[in-house]
């Protein structure tokens, strides 16, 4: 079913409506919904089909599993509102995360989101919720894969292709394909989005919805891997997504070489690559209930740029293995022209790239910063984010991203500092607490 987030930012799953839509009225008896209606303060009235007034309505939930984690859908015009089962009104939140902000493409089409986990991901966090898997931290062992193996078996799952996967958490970034240049470049998918009424240039408010192509511009990939319990966090961007701020790499002839900022047309999120120098990265649309405030429609142009290029501040040391960040940087290089070359010339995954990934030492319990801004006195800075600890994705943390000259710990924000401080799922994972436990086995829902 599909899924909403609400202001909290819990998630629910949601039954559409049908035509024949039912709910219980106060003497708890079922009554056909005819339409919805809204007063002048706004506030909703269901009308049956005799013209009446449904008083204290309860939706009927039909999901049996987990109910109260499931809304109901009901439309106000090309409009929908989220009920539960208590006949509470559901607020939902949209936008990027830490604020809010909307990022709109040069083709005029907003950035929409989809966040998703692998069977390992699901097994374990159903197990977890049943009592029957430790869910201190997500599986990082053969013991721990093999216990949620055995767990599958004991519900009917099927064994997952790739268990040596373990725990997969991915968020995706979306971008509709209508009036995208080199549309053919990109993976593309069919979703439904929702419609905006623009007639007001500073809100557009949610009127409806569409089936359309959509083309993926932005990835996070998240893993649990062996002695990594605080799991790996990486991230990938279609190429021509947003031009790079100047950053340095090490050749092969062990020179450091200056590349300066990237400039030019062609750029999906950025309509003036040309200024290197000016505003960047300026967020003019926040979404608010089911509406988008534009700030200034006369300036409503992306400017999304990629501050640190390839994951790494230009004057920092960026983890313990580089001596510089022209070394790391040169490293994400390497890897992308590597797995470029294994790529056959026509395959659509060579328009993407990796931007880096990061991690902990030892698998420690995330700090909430970046190499080498931890406890003075750690000479190995546990908890610190390493690797590539200061990443950012232009597509989703476009308004979040750190300054390239990093200079103290507040500058350095890595995917820990909301992902951090912690190693348990609830904590570490922004959605482990809210996804619905998988159902009971069912040839009709999960084949052998």
């Amino acid at each position: 079913m599909p899924l909403v987030r609400d202001k909290s930012g819990r998630l629910f799953e949601v039954e559409p409506q049908k035509s024949d839509e039912k709910v219980k009225d106060e003497t708890n008896k079922l009554v056909q919904v005819s339409r919805i209606v809204t007063d002048a303060k706004g506030l909703l009235s269901f009308i049956d089909t005799k013209g009446k007034v449904i008083k204290n309505v309860k939706p009927v939930i039909e999901s049996k599993v987990d109910p109260v984690n499931v809304l109901q859908e009901f439309k106000v015009g090309k409009k929908s509102v989220f009920f539960n089962s208590k006949g509470e009104e559901v607020q939902t939140e949209q936008g990027q995360a830490g604020s809010n902000g909307a990022l709109m493409g040069e083709n005029k089409s907003l950035v929409y989101y989809i966040t998703m986990v692998n069977d390992v991901y699901a097994y374990f966090l159903t197990g977890v919720n049943e009592g029957k898997l430790n869910g201190n931290q997500f599986p990082t062992t053969a013991s721990a894969r093999d216990s949620i193996l055995a767990y599958a078996k004991t519900k009917g799952w099927a064994t997952p292709p790739d268990p040596d996967a373990l725990a997969m958490e991915l968020k995706t970034s979306w971008i509709e394909v209508k009036d995208l240049p080199n549309a053919a470049s990109y993976i593309t998918i069919q979703a439904k989005i929702p419609t905006y009424d623009k007639s007001n240039p500073n809100k557009w408010v949610v009127n409806g919805q569409t089936t359309t192509t959509l083309a993926l511009v932005g990835m996070h990939v998240v893993g649990s891997v062996a002695g990594h319990p605080e799991m790996i966090w990486a991230t990938f961007e279609h190429e021509k997504n947003s031009p790079n701020a100047a950053y340095a790499y090490r050749d092969v002839n062990d020179k450091i070489k200056q590349v300066k900022a990237d400039t030019g047309e062609g750029w999906l999120f950025n309509a003036n690559a040309n200024d290197t120098v000016g505003a960047q990265n300026i967020q003019n649309m926040t979404v608010k209930a089911d509406s988008i405030i534009i700030t200034n429609p006369a300036v409503n142009s992306p400017t999304a740029r990629r501050i640190m290029a390839w994951g790494v501040a230009s004057n920092t040391v960026p983890n313990g293995e580089d001596k510089t960040p022209a070394d790391s940087n040169s490293e994400i290089i390497s890897i992308n022209n590597a797995v470029r070359k294994m790529l056959d010339a026509k395959d659509i995954r060579r328009n993407y790239l990796l931007i880096g990934a990061t991690w902990t030492f030892g698998g420690s319990v995330p700090n909430g910063k970046s190499y080498p801004y931890g406890s003075a006195t750690d000479s190995i800075h546990k908890g610190d984010a390493i690797g590539t600890g200061q990443l950012a994705n232009t597509t989703m943390e476009t308004y979040f991203q750190s300054p390239s000259s990093a200079s103290n710990a507040g500058d350095s924000r890595s995917c820990f500092y909301c992902h951090g401080y912690t190693l348990n799922p609830n904590g570490l994972s922004h959605v482990f607490g809210s996804i619905i436990s998988l159902p009971p086995y069912s040839k009709k829902i999960l084949p052998k």
